[in-house]
């Protein structure tokens, strides 16, 4: 799965914070669907500032110390560009 949603203006989601628990079977991802959710998280939901496990015990759950801090840390990077890219724009 490829998204190419750069094209797009981003949602009106006012939504700041996401806590997660990803319950599947522990799989490895590979780097296009690490950076496809990245990209989709910030579409989806433009202000937010911080993904996070579920509770704080999941810090050390496969699904986060694994997989998702990586896929925050890429959302990160897509928000701070987009963000740079619109100022530069203003």
């Amino acid at each position: 799965m490829c998204l190419i949603v750069r094209a797009m203006p981003p949602s009106s989601s006012k939504l700041r914070y996401l806590s997660i628990r990803d319950t599947k079977s522990p799989r490895e991802f590979n780097a296009q669907e690490y950076n496809d959710i990245a990209q989709l998280l910030d579409l989806m939901f433009p202000c937010l500032i911080s993904v996070t496990p579920y509770s704080e015990a999941d810090m050390t759950a496969p699904y986060w110390k694994d997989h998702w801090w990586f896929i925050e840390h890429i959302r990160k990077m897509y928000k701070e560009l987009r963000l740079l890219r619109s100022s530069n724009f203003h």
